[in-house]
């Protein structure tokens, strides 16, 4: 069993750091596969800084998170997934996000929205296979009401929209089908 916590940390501890952490604290029990419980506060080197706790499982092929809850771009967000520990990174991921400000990543882009997401893929290069998807979007997006549905999958060489339905104020997309190779779209877009 182990219990810690830290004040300015940083990992790796040498080199640039990848994460930085103003305070936290950490539980783990168990040994070549563990249990976790982690809290604090940690600015990542590429992504906004974050606060909350996770916990769940480290194991042989995986780390597991059972669940999480974050305060990130100014709103809330819980989520629950896996990160595989083999040579392919195989992720997913599933959640909930509450009040985020897109305008924490570009001052440009106010709002608050609130929606659901599910996301899966494999390793994490620009060419990687992945899917998302989002429920119940709604909120304000640049002074104008957002709401919207459906999914987005992509695979070496082409994109695949499923059921994928946007508004912004009075503007509509609809798209369902495939841009690239095998391309097969079906889409409206309604805007003045």
């Amino acid at each position: 069993d182990v219990s810690a916590s830290w004040e300015a940390f940083r990992w790796p501890l040498a080199g640039a750091p990848l994460v930085v952490s103003r305070r936290g604290t950490l539980e783990a029990e168990g040994w070549t596969e563990f249990s976790y419980r982690v809290s604090g506060e940690f600015t990542p080197a590429r992504g906004p800084p974050v606060a909350g706790e996770a916990s769940g499982r480290v194991t042989t092929p995986a780390l597991l998170v059972a669940a999480s809850s974050w305060r990130v771009l100014g709103g809330r967000v819980s989520l629950a997934g896996s990160l595989g520990r083999g040579d392919t990174q195989a992720w997913s991921v599933s959640g909930r996000a509450a009040g985020i400000d897109p305008a924490k990543l570009r001052p440009e882009l106010p709002g608050r929205l609130t929606f659901g997401f599910q996301g899966a893929g494999r390793g994490f290069g620009a060419d990687g296979p992945w899917t998302a998807g989002i429920r119940e979007l709604d909120g304000e997006f640049r002074g104008q009401p957002a709401r919207g549905s459906g999914g987005i999958r992509r695979a070496p060489g082409q994109v695949e929209f499923e059921d994928l339905t946007l508004s912004l104020g009075p503007a509509r997309l609809q798209a369902d089908g495939v841009v690239g190779r095998g391309a097969n779209l079906d889409a409206r877009l309604v805007s003045d």
